[in-house]
């Protein structure tokens, strides 16, 4: 088994795509989308109050992870006083022949968010070498966009 680590290329880069809000789900290029019990979410700004999400979690320098916040801080309508679990599943093709699906898991706590990311291989060419998961954990921060 290949193994992900040392390869150059961001997944994220690959698949990078305009963001559009499609009723409770975001869908950027076809392979994003959020749930968040049922309420829409946005990675774009929202009209009224906005919050942004600032990720602190350990990334292993050798991995690529498919992440919403691969580009910077993500932005939401609502904060986590609502106390719903919030879900960012990406899916991408990476060099190694295979598609990977990412799920960021956001569980709301007193400070924040508790931040989960796990992947898996969805589907690998016939020829493919697949490589390494690499999961994460860490926290994140809410703040309010000005």
């Amino acid at each position: 088994m290949l193994s992900r680590l040392g390869l150059a290329l961001s997944a994220w880069r690959l698949v990078a795509r305009r963001v559009l809000l499609v009723g409770g789900a975001l869908v950027v290029g076809g392979v994003l989308a959020v749930a968040i019990g049922g309420a829409p979410a946005s990675l774009a700004p929202a009209i009224g109050h906005e919050y942004r999400l600032v990720l602190d979690a350990e990334s292993d320098p050798p991995c690529v992870y498919g992440s919403a916040w691969n580009d910077g801080d993500v932005v939401m309508p609502h904060d986590n006083t609502d106390g719903k679990t919030v879900k960012f599943t990406s899916r991408y093709d990476f060099q190694d022949g295979c598609t990977w699906e990412a799920t960021e898991t956001l569980t709301p706590s007193e400070t924040g968010y508790d931040y989960e990311y796990v992947e898996h291989i969805v589907e690998c060419k016939k020829d493919a070498t697949p490589g390494l998961a690499c999961p994460r954990h860490g926290h994140v921060t809410v703040v309010p966009a000005l």
